[in-house]
């Protein structure tokens, strides 16, 4: 249901964000504001997620198997990128973070 609200409401204010995102966000705030026990609904929905999960595996396996002949012989360029993006993405967030952490005024200085 969450996921469903979070599509709707990208699709309809046009947020540049996936829906399920938003849903997984939705279904957090949830969560915390209801504070589920171990015997909720939410709880047994995510243990069946949780059974089933294994089968999410599977394309990625599928994909070694077909194409690991080409990923083994092209390591080095998907190592650097690996830890060029990673690299990337590290500095900017904090380069982010670093814009849009509020600024402290010095001691003397007026408001």
């Amino acid at each position: 249901m969450c996921q469903l609200v979070g599509e709707v409401v990208v699709h309809l204010f046009g947020w540049p964000i996936p829906g399920a995102v938003l849903g997984m966000i939705l279904f957090f705030g949830w969560l915390t504001l209801r504070r589920a026990g171990d015997d909720s609904r939410e709880a047994r929905a995510g243990d069946l997620l949780v059974k089933y999960m294994p089968i999410l595996f599977v394309p990625a396996t599928v994909g070694w198997v077909a194409y690991g002949p080409q990923v083994v012989a092209q390591w080095l360029p998907g190592l650097v990128g690996a830890f060029v993006s990673w690299g990337l993405t590290l500095v900017l967030v904090g380069w982010c973070a670093q814009l849009l952490r509020p600024r402290r005024r010095p001691a003397g200085e007026a408001s």
